[in-house]
């Protein structure tokens, strides 16, 4: 009995297929998605178990963040969305520069 179970355990991780589809989605997506838009445009091979373990990770490892609407973002430097919102955002590419704004504590 406890070898079907750790057998049913390696079943249902993720392999770096479904990696790679889950983080591809998230980066190609045109608009930010939430967890439920993402799992339903993904195929039947990645499990509902797999796909929360996916996030989970990616969320740990910094790769992804939720927003305040639970929609999914993508912050990798490989993003190209964010690389456009960076590079547009007057903020961001002053202190990108080396500005302040009169700002004298160090982030």
């Amino acid at each position: 009995m406890l070898n079907l179970l750790s057998d049913f355990m390696i079943l249902d991780n993720p392999n770096y297929k479904d990696y790679s589809i889950v983080r591809d989605k998230i980066i190609k997506a045109k608009d930010y998605p939430t967890k439920i838009s993402l799992y339903k445009s993904l195929s039947k091979n990645v499990s509902k178990s797999k796909f929360d373990k996916i996030i989970l990770h990616l969320f740990e490892t910094h790769k992804i963040i939720k927003t305040k609407d639970r929609k999914i973002m993508w912050i990798r430097a490989d993003s190209p969305k964010l690389s456009k919102f960076v590079s547009e955002s007057v903020l961001l590419n002053y202190f990108c520069k080396g500005g302040n704004y009169g700002i004298t504590k160090e982030i």
